[in-house]
């Protein structure tokens, strides 16, 4: 049974498969980490093949922290097996669970040296990749969540430097330490984050490819620092505003398409068309209705109020 299970990746440290009946828990530890985490994959997937079903998930839960050192192209493989054995098991779930577990046992090593800001840098940029920059452009702390980067507050930021030192240093470290450890992590996670996305628009449910009108989920690789305040939906239509646009505009058609294609200009951020839009008649015909239609559009946290007027010298 164990040999047809394991063919596939022959580790010169794989137990003996005359008596192997033992759970991953009673595994002999390994002076080598790694080995001791491939013997403890090989006593799982045996396990795996005699355990009740309702049984087997509980065993890969227990695993888990035991398999942690395992390399990349090992985790792939035993992770297959798993789920080839456990379908219901939710892998996502098992990666984020890995992952966690990696990052306690970097947090937990040796302590290290409170002069050695450096390596402590080094271990909360790899924590913070992704989620967290130093925005050279704004000189600011800058983190990421539910697809927008937006401004993060320093103190935000040395508090938690402050947490990992403690845990790592148990509290034995200086203010002038803290902060110098809060410099390296800019130079560490310094960039620019672009002002603009050409061909993309942000929505909450994810960020439409306007060439295509294609939703992709979101990702700190597209950097948005804005979004529009409502789902993307593709089969959306909006008679009764088109109505009113008629109404507006006494049924002039060629009017109604020259608001829509300022709203669109509006949405899309179209700032390089250099154009401002004047809508003139008497009170209650639609000025203020249509503007708020556009705030409504763009969010109103996304609009702010401003005059033509430049007060330039000797103007």
């Amino acid at each position: 049974m164990l040999e047809a299970h394991v063919a596939e990746t022959p580790w010169e440290t794989l137990p003996s498969t005359q008596d192997v009946s033992a759970t991953p828990q009673t595994v002999q530890p390994a002076r080598d980490p790694i080995e001791g985490a491939k013997q403890t994959a090989a006593a799982l997937l045996h396990s795996l093949a005699t355990l009740a079903d309702e049984a087997k998930e509980d065993a890969v839960l227990d695993a888990l922290p035991a398999l942690a050192p395992l390399d990349k192209i090992t985790w792939i493989r035993v992770k297959r097996r798993i789920k080839a054995a456990v379908p219901g098991l939710n892998l996502h779930d098992l990666e984020s669970a890995l992952t966690e577990l990696r990052r306690e046992a970097q947090r937990s090593a040796a302590p290290i040296a409170g002069s050695a800001q450096p390596q402590i840098a080094a271990a909360l940029a790899q924590d913070y990749a992704g989620t967290c920059v130093y925005d050279l452009d704004r000189q600011a702390w800058m983190g990421y969540a539910s697809g927008l980067w937006q401004p993060l507050a320093t103190e935000l930021v040395q508090q938690q430097i402050g947490v990992f030192m403690d845990e790592r240093l148990a509290g034995q470290y200086t203010w002038h330490e803290l902060s110098g450890v809060e410099h390296l992590l800019r130079a560490r996670l310094a960039r620019a984050l672009p002002v603009e996305t050409p061909g993309w628009l942000p929505f909450r449910n994810g960020a439409l490819h306007v060439a295509t009108m294609t939703l992709h989920a979101h990702s700190p690789d597209r950097p948005f620092t804005w979004q529009l305040p409502y789902d993307y939906d593709s089969q959306a239509a909006c008679p009764t505003t088109q109505a009113w646009l008629h109404e507006a505009v006494g049924g002039v058609h060629d009017q109604v398409q020259v608001l829509r294609a300022y709203a669109k200009a509006v949405v899309t951020r179209r700032v390089d068309l250099q154009r401002y839009l004047e809508t003139l008649g008497p009170g209650g015909t639609g000025k203020g209705t249509y503007t708020r239609l556009l705030m409504a559009l763009v969010g109103s946290e996304n609009t702010c109020a401003t005059e033509l007027n430049r007060n330039y010298p000797g103007h």
